[in-house]
């Protein structure tokens, strides 16, 4: 009896716990998934920014 009492202690006080950490452990991968996608979108503008850079360069120094 007290092995079952002792079982089902541990899976509440296991649920317990599941249902306080695990809103917050989804919102902190939620949070790490946009910053990847943001990070990349940067790199992408930068990439971008430097090839207009080149061509206004080019586009200044091009002598007509």
């Amino acid at each position: 009896m007290l092995k079952i009492v002792r079982q089902t202690s541990f899976l509440v006080f296991a649920g317990i716990l599941l249902v306080l950490f695990f809103p917050g452990y989804a919102k902190m991968q939620e949070l790490r998934q946009k910053n990847r996608e943001l990070e990349a979108t940067i790199k992408k503008l930068e990439k971008e920014n430097l090839a207009i850079n080149q061509e206004k360069e080019r586009l200044e120094n091009d002598p007509d």
